[in-house]
């Protein structure tokens, strides 16, 4: 039968919607593609990174612009630095440490409860810049707080739990190979996500 005034036949549309989830199942595979090289250069030393002075208030204003779609179909609302800071500029590769934002962001905006609010805020800690997402409404499993940085281990609706993904896992090293820390704070009714990269000293 052939489509007229609007109408669309069941197979026609069973037949897009069929595209749609292997586009979703593809693009999924690439990324996860992409992390695991990713995950295998940092962690065997082969990661090309290019330092030069990144000013973290205006990479992190830029990351939540572009990641507000995704926040606001999931219902999530983004609340970042409420006053632009001076000086929080740090040595590092630019487009790795978006990298390594747009997946603590992804993550937060994942595991947040309907109308949740994720908070990111930045500032100064000793010799380095600290970046923080915190989730209020947000549980983890404190048990479960060490392995979420191996490979394979993810943050779903609802909380934070183990299951499979590469995401926290490239994190880890991406910040590491910055010459940095990353670590995780579950609270009681919030989880807090943080990571700090040395300040940028004027040598490359």
């Amino acid at each position: 039968m052939l489509a007229s005034d609007g109408f669309v036949p069941a197979e026609e549309k069973d037949a897009w919607r069929l595209i749609r989830s292997m586009k979703r199942s593809t693009m999924r595979l690439e990324r996860m593609l992409i992390d695991l090289l990713d995950l295998a250069s940092a962690r065997g030393h082969g990661l090309s990174l290019r330092f030069g002075p990144v000013d973290m208030m205006e990479l992190l204003k830029g990351v939540l612009d572009e990641m507000s779609a995704l926040a606001a179909e999931k219902g999530v609302s983004l609340e970042g630095p409420g006053r632009m800071r001076k000086g929080l500029v740090v040595k590092g590769d630019e487009v790795r440490i978006q990298q390594i934002v747009q997946n603590l962001l992804s993550n937060a905006i994942k595991a947040a409860p309907p109308q949740g609010v994720v908070r990111v805020s930045a500032g100064r800690s000793n010799e380095h810049v600290r970046v923080s997402l915190v989730n209020p409404g947000v549980v983890m499993d404190p048990a479960i707080k060490d392995s979420l940085f191996e490979p394979f281990a993810k943050s779903a609706a609802g909380g934070y739990q183990a299951g499979a993904g590469l995401g926290l896992s490239v994190v880890d090293a991406l910040v590491k190979a910055h010459g940095g820390s990353v670590m995780v704070t579950p609270g009681r009714k919030q989880v807090t996500f943080s990571f700090a990269i040395p300040f940028w000293n004027g040598s490359s």
